[in-house]
Formats: C-alpha cells, sequence, structure tokens
C-alpha cells in the first residue's frame, strides 16, 4: 500500500523543522561566549580531553593565553599567542585552531595576524549575532609587553580566514592612559536590555602607579568602538566581563597588589560607567588571569548562574577549576577541579571558557609547570561542578 505523497511532503517538513529547531534552539545559543538560559540537559554530549596547542610544534615554541569561544554552528575556536620564546615581549603572532568535534580533535593552527618582530597579543574573541567572528587584540614593540594599539579582525566563515587587521586605537584610547590592553579572554554581545546587541569587550591600561579595568563597546556590529567606563579599583588588571539576567553586567578583575581575593563591579548601563568595587571569595595566587561565563541569564541578577575558571591557590598557579554561582557571581559555592590535586598535572595559568552545547562547558588552559604541557581543553557536565568551593586553597 502507498503512502499517500502529501503525507510523505508533511513529514518531511517536520523533520526540517525540528531540524531547524535543534541548530537554532536559542537555549543553546552561545552568543559570543555566554549561555542565553534554559539549557536542555543533554547529559548524553560526550566530554573530552585533548591537546590544543603543543608546545615546540607547528613553527613555533610557545604558545600562551588561551580564549575560546563556540560558534552558531558550534565549532570550537581557541585562540591563542605563538610565541618565539616564552617572554611577554618579542616576536609574538595572533594564531588560532578550530574543532568541529566538540574538542575531541583540533585542526591544523591558522596564523590570523603577524607582527613580524613585534607583539600581537591578548585575544579577545566575539561571536556576533549574524554568525561572524570579532577578535579585538593589542599590538606592542618587541621590546615592551604593554600594548600601544589595538585592532580588529573579522571572519565570516567560521574562523577558517581573517580579514586584515584595523586599527582602532584612536577610537578607544583614553590620552590618560600610556598603555592599553585587550581581555585576555572572550568579549560578549549583551542579550537583554538596556543596550541588547553592544558588544562588550574588556580592556584596561596604565599610568605611573595606577591599573584601570574598563569596558570598550561598539553597537554597530564592531565598526566603531567607545570607551566606557572604568571600575574605581586602581590595582585591577585582565577583566573579564559576563551579563545577568536583568541586563547588568559584571566585572571581575586580577589584583596587582598581592591581594590574595579578586575583586569585581556591576555597571546597569552597558558598561558605560561602572559601580563601586566589592571583595570576592574567588582567590588568585597573587595575580593571575581569570575568566567568567554566563552559563544561564534567568530572570534577574540574583538567579543568574555565572562560572568562573583560574587557578584555585594562593601560593602558586596551581589547582585550577571552574567555580560555580547561582546567584548572579554575588558568591561562588561549587567547583569542579580540571587539573590533578597532585604531580606536575596540577598546574595551571591562564583559562578560558565555552558553552559546548547542551548541558557541556569547556575550558581552554595553559597547563604544566610554567606552562611547560602547553595549552589543554577539557569539558564537563554542568551537572558535574558539584564539589564544595570555600574560598580556601585547594
Amino acid at each position: 500500500m502507498r503512502t499517500p505523497i502529501h503525507i510523505l511532503m508533511a513529514a518531511a517538513v517536520l523533520l526540517v523543522a525540528l531540524s531547524c529547531k535543534k541548530t537554532l534552539d536559542p537555549s543553546t545559543d552561545n552568543g559570543g561566549g555566554q549561555g542565553t538560559g534554559g539549557n536542555p540537559g543533554g547529559s548524553d554530549i560526550p566530554t573530552y580531553t585533548s591537546t590544543i596547542f603543543k608546545q615546540n610544534s607547528e613553527g613555533y615554541p610557545i604558545f600562551r593565553i588561551p580564549a575560546i569561544v563556540t560558534t552558531r554552528k558550534g565549532t570550537l575556536l581557541c585562540f591563542c599567542e605563538g610565541r618565539a620564546t616564552y617572554d611577554d615581549f618579542g616576536d609574538i603572532d595572533m594564531v588560532v585552531k578550530r574543532s568541529e568535534d566538540q574538542g575531541k580533535t583540533w585542526q591544523p593552527l591558522i596564523k590570523i595576524a603577524d607582527a613580524e618582530n613585534d607583539r600581537f597579543g591578548n585575544p579577545v574573541p566575539v561571536v556576533l549575532e549574524d554568525g561572524r567572528i570579532l577578535l579585538v587584540f593589542g599590538w606592542s614593540k618587541h621590546e615592551s609587553s604593554m600594548s600601544t594599539k589595538v585592532f580588529t579582525t573579522f571572519s565570516s566563515d567560521d574562523g577558517k580566514t581573517w580579514s586584515t587587521p584595523v586599527e582602532i586605537t584612536s577610537q578607544v584610547k583614553l590620552s590618560t592612559r600610556s598603555v592599553y590592553q585587550t581581555g585576555p579572554v572572550h568579549g560578549i554581545v549583551k542579550q537583554r536590555d538596556p543596550h541588547k546587541g553592544r558588544i562588550i569587550v574588556p580592556i584596561y591600561g596604565t599610568t605611573t602607579n595606577n591599573l584601570r579595568s574598563a569596558a570598550i563597546y561598539s553597537d554597530d556590529n564592531g565598526q566603531t568602538w567607545t570607551h566606557g567606563g572604568g571600575m574605581d579599583y586602581k590595582l585591577g588588571g585582565e577583566p573579564t566581563i559576563a551579563e545577568r539576567g536583568d541586563g547588568s553586567l559584571i566585572m571581575n578583575v586580577r589584583d596587582n597588589d598581592d591581594d590574595p581575593l579578586r575583586h569585581q563591579s556591576v555597571s546597569n548601563d552597558g558598561g558605560e560607567s561602572w559601580g563601586p568595587h566589592t571583595t570576592t571569595n574567588l582567590i588568585e595566587p597573587k595575580g593571575c588571569q581569570g575568566a567568567l561565563l554566563t552559563y544561564d541569564l534567568g530572570t534577574s541578577a540574583s538567579n543568574s548562574v555565572i562560572l568562573f575558571s583560574n587557578p584555585s591557590n594562593t601560593e602558586s598557579r596551581r589547582h585550577g577549576s571552574i567555580k560555580l554561582s547561582k546567584n548572579g557571581g554575588t558568591s561562588f559555592n561549587l567547583m569542579w577541579m580540571y587539573t590533578m590535586k597532585e604531580t606536575s598535572g596540577m598546574y595551571s595559568s591562564y583559562s578560558d571558557l565555552c558553552i559546548v552545547s547542551g548541558d557541556v562547558i569547556g575550558v581552554a588552559f595553559e597547563s604544566g609547570y610554567k606552562n611547560n604541557t602547553g595549552i589543554q581543553f577539557k569539558s564537563v557536565h554542568f551537572s558535574d561542578i558539584k564539589e564544595p568551593y570555600t574560598g580556601t586553597n585547594l
């Protein structure tokens, strides 16, 4: 017995619709590095451990400073600095690797920008609403680690090729700041009002005995830029920013005054100004970069689910872990360690977070003693971030 053609056509349309819903479901959309809430389980998705960048390979002795995002197509992009030496200055290029299997394997290195004998560094990638990838990064002379120029570049093919870098220094650098550094960490696109759709990029600048973190932003998909407000804490650098359910932003900063606790501030106007800073319960090893990630925006600031990654030790860069806050970043009470407790596998340094798919979170991190094992990737189910975090050394 033949099935009527109209029934077959209806079934085909239904299958296409279901497929599109799975691909475009906003609950799994990463929106430039952050989730938008309501993550639909996904506990059957496998997790992976892999090496993204291996030291002394693909033309570079050293890889440092990872930043990671998930594209609209589900590709993982991990950016970093390809260095001629371990130093923060010298011949440093901007590079990226792609993974199309959720971090299980990584494709060959792609060079985005070559500064010849100078330095391109501190990547800040953002996944735009139209699917393009924006990368904001800094430049400095080879004898200095302090960036004095800021550039942008775009990819329209899921990170395979990149446009010629464009300098935006004159738009974002304040005359009172002698140096500017971007990130390093992913940036975001605001999902809620005020200023829904605004691109937010963390940045910090220095003067004598003064280090201030701030945000730059764009309301036209990265074509023009404005310098936003700065955080009042005078010794905070390498900021990371996340959005909460009421549209507010939190900025969390590394302390550069040997304080073992990190500091943060809130913006209610899309990064144009920031309130008084507060001290968090997040510890750090006398200064080290960390990364915020919105896992679930929720309905208000108080019930937003925020993740944070960094080394959880005040003595040295070791015991890297993801911390979990269910109150919009006010406090972090649960954790999952992505390094080992003992042996050389306990060391980690800079890191960044992304939502891989569903309830799976990915972390890219510098691993090994003095980063000697390169940049690693691990993924974890959200439900496995369940060990108590007390703000003490792990």
